[in-house]
């Protein structure tokens, strides 16, 4: 009799843990001027990014793996990376940070591997 509801407690709990979404993190964490020889800089500051003019919006988010930028565009590096851009009708794909409060670097996806934008003083 009393199985039932304490099953359905349980489901409830355990049903929020599996598809909660993932924590939202301070836009200003990532803050800053990141570079790469390959497609010169990209600009990140409260929530807006830019790069060669174009603009995206984003937030940040944690998994497992540590703090990554999810911009509301797609970002990707082409022409065997000689320059990055911003596809407005894909979806997103995570742009991995350093895991400091601080990052250090941020990872673009490329075709096969990722770029290393480093962190500008």
């Amino acid at each position: 009799m009393f199985l039932l509801p304490i099953m359905l407690i349980g489901l409830a709990v355990g049903g929020y843990f599996v598809l909660k979404p993932p924590e939202q993190l301070p836009l200003s964490q990532a803050d800053g001027i990141y570079a790469n020889s390959c497609c010169g800089t990209l600009v990140l500051k409260g929530g807006r990014g830019t790069h060669g003019g174009a603009a995206f919006d984003y937030v940040i988010e944690q998994d497992k793996m540590g703090p990554f930028v999810l911009p509301k565009s797609r970002l990707v590096t082409v022409d065997d990376a000689s320059r990055l851009v911003i596809v407005q009708d894909e979806p997103p794909l995570m742009l991995r940070l350093e895991t400091s409060m601080r990052p250090q670097w941020i990872d673009i996806p490329g075709f096969g591997k990722s770029y290393r934008f480093a962190r500008q003083p």
